[in-house]
């Protein structure tokens, strides 16, 4: 049964402003997400943020298509990184368009390294940031393309909406480039 724009909407909302867990165990067996398995417990993050990865995971956007422009969930389930590369040694979250997701040792951060010439994309301050701005973007999208769908005036300001929320979420990594940072490029341009 498709969702009304109304429904939508209510969404939308839900997906912003209920409390992280809450919105997480509404998820339901239908979606697909990348969970670290207990391999984790070795990685040289903090431990709260492999955590985060082991009880929610990563979700998959575009399951068929790992090279997209939608982030694609693929946490490594090897203890040692997978990745030493732009002095950086990390251990893989997943794939978003040209770059290799990763949460960085020893603080967690999480970047994209790219897989030709580049620069790492500062994505998040930590993994645990990492997975509620994407789980929440995830049922966020969701609703806005039924809202997109019905050619709804709103998509301008809820997309600010979300852009601030993620803000609030990790206020530092957003600070570290704030008119570059990653996910207000990815819901911003959406």
């Amino acid at each position: 049964m498709e969702r009304t724009p109304e429904e939508a909407r209510r969404d939308y909302r839900l997906a912003l402003e209920l409390p992280f867990t809450k919105l997480i165990g509404r998820a339901g067996s239908g979606v697909q997400a990348s969970r670290a398995g207990d391999a984790s417990t070795g990685w040289r993050i903090p431990g709260d943020q492999a955590e985060a990865l082991r009880n929610w995971g990563v979700p998959v956007f575009a399951p068929d298509k790992p090279d997209s422009v939608l982030l694609a969930g693929a946490v490594q389930a090897a203890s040692g990184p997978e990745i030493e590369s732009h002095d950086l040694v990390g251990y893989r979250l997943g794939r978003f368009w040209e770059h290799t997701v990763a949460a960085v040792e020893p603080d967690g951060r999480v970047v994209g390294f790219p897989d030709e010439l580049g620069d790492v994309v500062p994505f998040n301050s930590s993994v645990r940031a990492f997975v509620e701005i994407a789980w929440r973007w995830y049922f966020a999208q969701s609703a806005l393309l039924v809202l997109y769908a019905a050619d709804d005036e709103q998509l301008g300001p809820m997309l600010q909406d979300a852009i601030d929320k993620a803000h609030a979420i990790d206020p530092c990594g957003a600070a570290q480039d704030p008119d570059d940072w990653w996910w207000e490029g990815v819901i911003g341009t959406w």
